[in-house]
């Protein structure tokens, strides 16, 4: 058991720091988006990290407690473990396990034939997200009643100038049907953020935006 951890520590260690570097970018995303999404990448990191340390103190103990003594070479006269004496015993599987292992390793061609096998069923499951047999998403999609247009004009200009730019964008909407806009409430010297999480914006004379209310479905 200490030679194998001894093999393993450091593929183990390594992967592990590699995951957790990879969502320790994600902490110091800015903005509200930053603070709404902080509590995923944390969670990930302190769990990844926990088992690493794990697997290389208690995981290892652990394992000695409910296999027993396996310095002897497993046979069909299983020994008495903690684990086959109060729950079910796993020496047919590990036997199997082995006669598979060895049967793969008896000639190059059988394990060249399993690679590939293996290298086929991975491109597979690559593909079909590709092919759309699998959908994936990872907000989904919602279908809005409100519309925010929002307007930037020159840094500076008068609010008389941003009212009159608007305008014609309401001129725009007054000729839309009825069946499709309900109403539309307009603001000069606002713009509406719909990429911050509960609304917001910002405020200038040269900003302008308009909530549209669309027609609902079952109207």
């Amino acid at each position: 058991m200490l030679l194998a951890i001894r093999d393993l520590k450091w593929p183990d260690i390594s992967t592990t720091l590699t995951t957790a570097w990879i969502f320790a970018a994600m902490l110091f995303m800015s903005g509200i988006i930053g603070k709404f999404i902080f509590s995923i990448p944390f969670v990930i990191m302190t769990t990844i990290l926990i088992s690493l340390v794990l697997s290389l103190t208690i995981v290892p103990t652990l394992t000695l407690f409910f296999q027993g003594d396996t310095s002897k070479k497993h046979t069909k006269i299983e020994k008495k473990t903690f684990w086959n004496r109060r729950f079910v015993s796993l020496e047919p599987f590990i036997l199997r396990y082995e006669q598979a292992i060895l049967y793969l390793l008896a000639t190059r061609g059988r394990l060249w034939r399993f690679l590939a096998i293996v290298v086929g069923i991975f491109l597979f499951s690559v593909a079909l997200p590709a092919l759309g047999i699998l959908k994936t998403e990872f907000f989904p999609a919602d279908n809005q009643d409100i519309v925010y247009i929002n307007m930037t004009a020159e840094p500076g200009q008068q609010l008389a100038r941003t009212s009159q730019q608007i305008s014609a964008v309401e001129d725009l909407l007054r000729r839309e049907p009825a069946d499709i806009v309900a109403s539309f409430t307009t603001t000069v010297g606002g713009a509406v953020s719909v990429q911050s999480i509960g609304g917001g914006g910002g405020s200038a004379t040269n900003l302008a935006s308009v909530t549209i209310n669309l027609k609902k479905k079952n109207e």
